[in-house]
């Protein structure tokens, strides 16, 4: 606060350490509060007596240099005021303060032009009026709020506005510039510097949440009781009220963000200090008020240096504070009692979605409670419910308190995706298209089979494997392109009860021997012309002369080594080995029917759809296109060797009338918009889908997101159709799975809140084959 002497009109002052603090959060921090006083009042009496005020508060007389090499301050008039406004004759009285209220706080204030206050009275029926004032941070502080009020109410009060104060409540800019003057020359400084660069030494960047965190109904003011439980943790702590009210900030604000180190702004007397919080899965709220209560008493003893290079101000992660209640003044008969308080801090926005955040407490101790506000994300009642965890349970280590309501437990705990269909191996799946045998199963170029022809050849070579001694828990591999072949080959592994590897051809030698040898396969499957490690003998599934003689008919657990179950193993794929040596995942058949129900439904495929074969398959997403078109009796349409996108994919997929592909956006970015003219349905996984490619691609067809890691049968999640300029998400989960979000410390979080995303799929059994991983 500033008064006494106002420096000359037009002299450049430097800004003080606070100044220079408040300036770097942002051109927006502001302070506001509305107060409702009650009684028959003076109207023009207390006009003049707030008018006297603003004259004698000299601090909001003053705007700010921006463009000088140094930020300074001016002194200059006093500010207008106040500002009458009738809102006797409105519908709704109170809504419309409100309204105003809430334009008035985003309202831009500029600091080089001024006003940087502002002060309005509105009439209420029945003789009431509302208060509202506002200031810039630059200018005025909570204490300075509290004092405008007191000494225009003494003013009122005395009807004298010409008289001084008996304590003068106000100082001018010189005041505190001096004091930081004789600061800097003293003792106190470098200590003061050492204990702040110290505190502050590796501290985390800012953080905070991803995006809006549901709030659901719920109040963004809440009241709690401040029970004996939490006086007692008060006292303990060593730093009073303001070390609980802190340590649950901690609390909340690192399940919101799923960080454990935080620093956080703690304001008292209307200055703002950091304070360090170090959280631990085991640490028990009682320890973590200590840890803040030892704290605040060391930083009490120096004084933050704000300004200086101790530490950004954009380190912290949350304001903290509490707020002392403003005790009821007297205006004549009436009373001031202040109704909303509001503190803005440059990002921290006023509203649900914004991405910074304060929690301020009022501690009234005439009636034994804290009224809480919540600004930013989440809302007051989440933050009460913390608090209420953590003090009612003090000794419990932090692990075990969360954000999640009852309610929202049980809708999030898990999410469930449609009800499974039972288990089916991956023969009986494949088999179940043939129908009539009379429809093309797969084409590729001049090449094309029937149901028939491929249900025939296929159970031939899967007679050929299983008289080799082949059955359920081995491994085939399987190096054969895309092709016609490939596909007989996939389906003969699978008739025999074995798993198959499928393995590139075109990978050097030496992976592919790894591959082979790795996942302990006993014999290949391959095509005239493709040379490949002599690990296993290599069966030519283009050489009829090997299945001349051999029954076609239909392959069950009486023609295998042993029963086959959904158990078993269904195939294995390698990783990339990019981040070191391939790994083989397994698979079962648990999740196969499952998967193959959610595409015929979800992506509307029927024996007359034309199913891309685009996917290397080497890559999970080959098993992906093979389910969506053999389950239902489709047409799978294999691209040639070669063909992975472009102008060139595009020009195949019109050519060939695919309706139903999948690529990943990589591909979906090198297409051409009117090769995709017969593609009713896209699905897109693998990478991120951003929303250029929607508004693309979406328009004219039905667009949809997937997700999945291999381990969980391709896909876990998928989202409904996307619609053009509308949110881009992986969706829920598919039919037979479930899925649900945990933090670092396994908590369960809600909508908003970043964490990992943790799937359980209906009868799968998998991981690492033989163990590896």
């Amino acid at each position: 606060m500033t008064t006494g002497e106002v420096p000359a009109s037009g002299e450049v002052l430097p800004l003080t350490f606070d100044q220079l603090a408040t300036l770097r959060t942002g051109p927006d921090a502001t302070l506001s509060q509305y107060l409702e006083l009650d009684g028959p009042l003076d109207e023009d009496r207390l006009c003049r007596a707030l008018r006297q005020t603003l004259t004698e508060c000299g601090c909001l007389h003053t705007t700010f240099v921006l463009d000088g090499p140094e930020p300074g301050q001016i002194a200059g008039a006093a500010p207008a005021g106040p500002d009458i406004v009738d809102a006797m004759e409105t519908e709704d009285p109170q809504h419309f303060v409100r309204a105003w209220i809430d334009d008035e706080l985003v309202r831009p204030m500029d600091v080089t032009t001024g006003p940087l206050s502002v002060h309005v009275l509105f009439r209420l029926p029945h003789g009431r009026y509302g208060w509202f004032q506002r200031c810039h941070r630059l200018v005025n502080d909570e204490p300075g709020m509290t004092a405008i009020v007191r000494r225009t109410a003494e003013t009122y009060e005395s009807g004298d506005t010409g008289a001084p104060p008996a304590s003068w409540p106000f100082v001018t800019p010189t005041v505190p510039l001096t004091s930081d003057a004789r600061y800097r020359e003293s003792d106190a400084w470098p200590e003061d510097r050492r204990y702040w660069e110290h505190l502050l030494a590796g501290a985390p960047d800012r953080q905070a949440p991803a995006g809006p965190v549901a709030a659901g109904e719920n109040p963004r003011r809440v009241t709690v009781p401040a029970d004996g439980r939490l006086l007692r943790l008060a006292r303990r702590s060593g730093g009073g009220a303001a070390a609980v009210l802190l340590a649950a900030v901690a609390v909340y604000w690192q399940s919101l963000t799923d960080v454990d180190e935080l620093v956080l702004g703690h304001r008292e007397h209307g200055a703002t200090t950091p304070v360090r919080c170090s959280l631990t899965t085991q640490l028990t709220f009682d320890a973590l008020t200590r840890q803040v209560g030892l704290q605040l008493r060391r930083s009490r003893r120096h004084r933050f240096l704000a300004a200086s290079d101790s530490g950004p101000a954009d380190l912290w992660s949350v304001a903290g504070g509490i707020r002392e209640p403003l005790g009821v003044e007297r205006l004549g008969e009436g009373a001031v009692a202040v109704v909303e308080q509001w503190d803005a801090h440059g990002d921290a926005a006023l509203g649900d979605d914004a991405f910074g955040g304060t929690v301020s407490v009022a501690v009234d101790e005439r009636d034994g409670t804290w009224a809480i506000d919540v600004q930013g994300p989440g809302d007051a009642q989440r933050f009460a419910q913390v608090l209420a965890a953590v003090v009612g349970a003090p000794d419990v280590p932090l692990v075990g308190v969360g954000l999640l309501g009852v309610v929202e437990r049980g809708v999030l705990v898990p999410v469930r995706g449609g009800v499974g269909v039972g288990g089916r191996v991956l023969a009986e799946i494949l088999v179940g298209g043939v129908g009539d045998g009379g429809g093309v199963a797969v084409s590729c170029g001049g090449v094309e089979l029937s149901y028939g022809e491929l249900d025939v050849l296929s159970s031939r070579w899967a007679r050929v494997l299983i008289g080799r001694g082949v059955g359920p828990e081995m491994v085939v591999a399987v190096g054969v392109g895309r092709s016609v072949e490939l596909v007989v080959a996939v389906w003969a592994v699978a008739k025999s009860g074995a798993a198959f590897v499928p393995v590139d051809p075109g990978l050097p030698e030496v992976r592919v021997r790894e591959i082979v040898v790795d996942s302990g396969a006993v014999v290949g499957l391959s095509v005239s012309g493709v040379v490949l490690p002599g690990v296993v003998e290599w069966l030519l599934v283009d050489d009829v002369s090997v299945v001349e003689g051999v029954s076609g008919a239909a392959v069950s657990d009486g023609d295998r080594v042993g029963r086959l179950v959904v158990g078993n193993a269904a195939y294995v794929m390698y990783t990339s080995g990019s981040s070191g040596r391939p790994k083989g995942v397994v698979v079962t058949h648990g999740g196969l029917a499952n998967l193959a129900v959610e595409e015929r439904v979800r992506f509307g495929v029927g024996r007359r759809s034309r199913v891309s074969h685009v996917a290397s398959p080497s890559f999970d997403a080959s098993v992906y296109e093979w389910l969506m078109a053999f389950s239902v009796g489709a047409r799978l349409v294999v691209a040639p060797p070669g063909v992975f996108g472009g102008v060139v994919l595009s020009e195949w997929l019109a050519v060939e009338g695919v309706s139903h592909c999948f690529v990943t956006p990589s591909v979906l970015a090198s297409l051409e918009p009117g090769g995709l003219g017969s593609v009713g349905v896209l699905v897109v996984a693998g990478e991120v889908l951003g929303p250029e490619l929607v508004e693309r691609w979406a328009p004219g067809r039905e667009l949809f997101d997937a997700y999945g890691p291999t381990e969980v049968t391709v896909q876990a999640t998928v989202s409904g159709a996307l619609d053009p300029g509308g949110p881009v998400t992986v969706g829920g989960p598919g039919v037979g799975v479930e899925v649900v979000v945990l933090d670092s410390w396994l908590r369960p979080v809600p909508v908003g809140v970043v964490g990992e995303l943790y799937v359980g799929v209906w009868g799968w059994r998998g991981g690492m084959w033989g163990g590896r991983g």
